[in-house]
């Protein structure tokens, strides 16, 4: 969504550092004086809104508009760090582990907590919708992770038969082929 508010106008790094202010918890009162003594403020004020100085309603509508859709994005941002430090240190205990396997895990945990927040919600027809959305998101990514396993299981197979046939070129090399009469059944 684009805003056009007074605080919306500012350059991105005063936002930035307000939107840090005000999750620190600094009073608004303090933050609009802060604010209407920026040169660069005084210059976004003077040429579109008359000069007339942001007040706390002002601030107020950011903290309701603009600051919650940073905080969205900053939780999402802190998720993915998160994420890809989880995933390092679980590559490094196990080996190469593949985008899914990383993914499967953070991503049930995101539709946990959807599913939790649509059941808080005090509209029965939105708890059912979030639990059939729910449902359906999770039925697929338990689908995605059966023909993942699949799909490892027929590598496995196909890296046994290429073992196999490597042991029998060896043993008929090596010119045994009495060891090479009694091959191994087929599947």
């Amino acid at each position: 969504m684009t805003r056009n508010g007074k605080i919306a106008r500012l350059p991105r790094d005063l936002r930035e550092q307000l939107n840090h202010r005000l999750a620190d918890g600094e009073l608004g009162t303090t933050l609009v004086q802060w604010l209407n003594t920026l040169p660069e403020v005084k210059k976004v004020l003077a040429e579109h809104f008359g000069g007339r100085p942001i007040n706390e309603i002002n601030l107020t509508d950011w903290k309701q508009g603009g600051f919650a859709e940073w905080l969205c994005h900053e939780d999402a941002r802190n998720w993915v760090a998160q994420f890809v430090e989880e995933s390092d240190v679980l590559q490094g205990d196990s080996g190469a582990v593949s985008l899914a396997d990383r993914a499967a895990i953070p991503v049930t945990i995101a539709l946990h907590r959807l599913l939790e927040r649509g059941l808080a919600s005090d509209n029965p027809a939105q708890q059912t919708r979030t639990i059939v959305a729910a449902a359906q998101q999770l039925t697929q990514l338990r689908r995605a992770n059966r023909e993942l396993d699949r799909i490892r299981l027929e590598e496995q197979h196909l890296a046994l038969k290429q073992q196999e046939a490597a042991w029998l070129a060896k043993l008929r090399a090596a010119n045994r082929p009495d060891l090479c009469d009694n091959d191994l059944p087929e599947d």
